[in-house]
């Protein structure tokens, strides 16, 4: 009866540890780097933050504004420019990696995964580039330009077009997987939540597909375009729109949560730490929500539209605005910490990494700054 009992526990034992091992087995998925850091586009990164300004580490200067905001993979920049490249830099010291060139403007924020980068432009494609040396694995056309910021999963790559479809590639030879046709164009960038992908449309609506097959999940309706890319954290997605508002709604059925009013276009997107939604307005203040109730902690004045889309890290707000000033805003009390001055609009998003800072400016450079 005792040896019976010893391997029984012994079985049940190991059959525990089986368990362990599964649940915390590595996924396969492949790290992916793209616009507001992750698949939620919650803009919140666990690295070091910059809580004092010390000195600018490195500037790259381009042929024309750069609004398209940085990624990074190991210790690579990438980001494109309206001069219609797309660069790669060394994060450590700014020197070129390599340029590729599309035929327009590359408004759209690289995404890195799995040794690719893929990037639009406003001459219709959608690239796929060798992260290494920046050679072109394969192109996509949609016939119209692609503001788009990609977003990569399962081997899928998202982004939306301003012919009005939004689109799922094979991330690996660039076919159609499917595509959704909505009424306006689509600039808004691709935010995932496990099967669900979330984006906003250019015909007011706000869309939750099933990423897989691309059937229609819900959709809710603003009274003005939306631009804004979406955040999603614990089961509520938020984003702005022309409407001047800032949605919160339930990701699983698309009913409203709450709405909050700004007195201008919400063309940045949303970030969240600490319980908290931080925003960019065209009445050119940062603003700070509670995430539950939407009610205003406090908002922060530019000289400047904010259509920046802040980083949040070490309790602190990054973000651009038309003013020329890239900011650092204490996230609890709404006070400014630093600010630094470039020579015209900011409206790249900034990236937090290892205390770095990098983003870029209408000036037509790209900076590091610590």
């Amino acid at each position: 009866m005792k040896s019976k009992i010893v391997i029984i526990s012994i079985t049940v034992i190991s059959i525990i540890l089986l368990l362990i091992l599964l649940l915390n087995k590595p996924t396969n998925q492949p790290r992916v780097a793209m616009f507001r850091i992750n698949q939620q586009h919650t803009g919140s990164i666990g690295t070091k933050g910059v809580s004092i300004f010390k000195r600018v580490r490195w500037t790259f200067k381009t042929g024309d504004m750069v609004t398209s905001s940085p990624a990074i993979s190991t210790d690579t920049i990438y980001a494109g420019s309206y001069d219609s490249y797309v660069y790669a830099l060394s994060a450590i010291t700014g020197e070129r990696k390599w340029e590729f060139k599309t035929k327009s403007m590359v408004m759209s924020s690289p995404c890195v995964s799995d040794g690719m980068v893929y990037v639009g432009s406003n001459d219709g494609n959608l690239y796929a580039l060798n992260a290494r040396d920046g050679v072109r694995k394969w192109q996509f056309n949609t016939s119209s330009a692609v503001y788009s910021s990609p977003a990569v999963a399962d081997n899928l790559v998202y982004f939306g077009s301003t012919n009005g479809f939004f689109y799922a590639l094979n991330a690996k030879t660039g076919k159609e997987i499917w595509k959704y046709r909505t009424g306006g164009m689509v600039q808004s960038s691709p935010s995932i939540q496990n099967d669900v992908v979330y984006f906003g449309s250019g015909d007011k609506y706000f869309y939750a597909l099933n990423r897989l097959t691309g059937k229609l999940l819900w959709r809710f309706k603003t009274a003005d375009m939306i631009f804004s890319s979406p955040a999603v954290d614990k089961g509520v997605v938020y984003f702005g729109s022309g409407d001047g508002y800032m949605y919160a709604l339930n990701a699983t059925s698309g009913s409203e949560i709450w709405r909050f009013k700004t007195k201008g276009f919400v063309f940045s997107s949303p970030s969240i730490g600490d319980d908290t939604i931080y925003f960019g307005s065209n009445d050119k203040f940062l603003y700070a929500l509670d995430v539950e109730t939407g009610k205003e902690k406090w908002k922060f004045a530019t000289g400047g539209m904010v259509q920046s889309s802040p980083a949040v890290l070490d309790g602190i707000v990054y973000v651009g605005s038309y003013d020329g000033n890239l900011y650092a805003v204490d996230s609890i009390s709404g006070k400014k910490k630093w600010s630094f001055k470039v020579g015209d609009m900011i409206v790249s998003s900034p990236l937090v990494a290892k205390g770095v800072i990098y983003f870029g400016s209408g000036d037509k450079q790209i900076y590091a700054i610590e």
